[in-house]
């Protein structure tokens, strides 16, 4: 794995101070790609199963499934199901 030391640009919007090898950040959504792998992991040796199983509409086509939560979300992350 490497590692880069370099840094460059500024720590404020205003653009008063430098950014330096100490500048604290915010990270933000570090988690989303772990999330996702987990899930699909799980899916993949069969630990989540079917919607259908617990909600018989999803079975039957009464409920689109890209129009609950996890559907609308999953639709978003994977345009193509």
């Amino acid at each position: 794995m490497a590692e880069i030391h370099g840094f460059c640009g500024w720590a404020d919007l205003d653009k008063t101070q430098a950014w330096q090898q100490d500048t604290i950040v915010p990270v933000a959504s570090a988690t989303k790609v772990m999330a996702t792998l987990v899930g699909l992991m799980m899916v993949d040796r069969g630990l989540i199963v079917p919607v259908a199983r617990y909600w018989p509409e999803f079975a039957e086509g009464v409920i689109d499934p890209r129009q609950s939560p996890i559907g609308r979300a999953l639709y978003k992350l994977l345009p193509s199901l």
